[in-house]
C-alpha cells in the first residue's frame, strides 16, 4: 500500500475525512446592500441598546472627564471592520437617499471634516438598521421622512 492509502485510512479513523476532500469554491459574496448587516450578526436581540452597538461598531465618540475638564475624542477601541463597513455603506447611501446627502451637507456646513460628517451619518444609519431588524420591517425612505417630520413637529 502506498502512503496515500495509509493517510486516507488514518484520516477516516480520526474523523478527519473532510480534510481529504478538495476545498469547496468560496461562497457567493454578499451583495453591497447586505454589507451593513454583516457586523450585526444573525441575532436581532444582540444589542439591548443602540448605544451598545454604536460603541462596539465605533460610531460613538468617547468622553473623557476628570474634575472640571471634559474632552470628547475619536473611539479607537472598537471593531474596525464594522466601523469601516458601516462607513462605506453610509458614504454610498448619500448617492441614493436625499436625506442622507442633506444630513452630510449640514454637518459639513457646521465645520466637520468629511470623516466626522460620515461618522455622524453612520451613527444615524446604525440606529435605523437596528430598528428595522428589531421590528422586521424593510427600509422605506417615506417612513423615515414621516418619522422625522413627527419628531420635528413635537420639538416646536
Amino acid at each position: 500500500m502506498g502512503d496515500g492509502a495509509w493517510a486516507r485510512r488514518t484520516a477516516i479513523r480520526l474523523g478527519l475525512e473532510s480534510s481529504l476532500r478538495p476545498p469547496r469554491p468560496p461562497a457567493k459574496q454578499p451583495k453591497k446592500l447586505e454589507w451593513p448587516l454583516l457586523p450585526l450578526g444573525r441575532d436581532s436581540e444582540r444589542f439591548a441598546e443602540v448605544a451598545d452597538a454604536r460603541a462596539l461598531m465605533g460610531t460613538a465618540p468617547v468622553t473623557k472627564a476628570s474634575g472640571r475638564s471634559r474632552v470628547v475624542v475619536f473611539r479607537r477601541g472598537c471593531w474596525k471592520f464594522a466601523r469601516r463597513t458601516l462607513q462605506l455603506f453610509a458614504d454610498q447611501s448619500r448617492r441614493g437617499c436625499t436625506w442622507a446627502q442633506t444630513f452630510y451637507e449640514q454637518h459639513r456646513a457646521r465645520g466637520h471634516t468629511h470623516h466626522e460628517a460620515l461618522r455622524a451619518l453612520t451613527h444615524k444609519w446604525l440606529k435605523i438598521i437596528l430598528a428595522m431588524r428589531r421590528t422586521a420591517t424593510p427600509y422605506s425612505e417615506d417612513t423615515y421622512a414621516a418619522s422625522r417630520r413627527r419628531r420635528l413637529s413635537k420639538a416646536v
